[in-house]
């Protein structure tokens, strides 16, 4: 589901009845937005890993950084 806020996160995961919530593996040891509703709650974390060097962050970092090149030869 997507979302542009943290606050967009909490509310999601209050208003829906939700089994699981699918974080990156690198989340595990760390706080996140909803963490503790979802324990709370009994939602079920499941910590996905990847087997490839992309990220949407990263992805979204690229991106970025081209439109601002852009941008500034405009």
């Amino acid at each position: 589901m997507p979302y542009s806020t943290e606050q967009d996160v909490e509310d999601i995961l209050r208003s829906f009845t939700l089994d699981v919530r699918i974080v990156g593996d690198e989340y595990r040891e760390s706080a996140f937005t909803g963490r503790d509703y979802c324990e709370e709650s009994g939602i079920d974390l499941y910590f996905n890993g990847r087997d490839h060097r992309f990220s949407s962050s990263g992805l979204r970092r690229v991106v970025a950084a081209k439109e601002a090149e852009r941008v500034a030869l405009a």
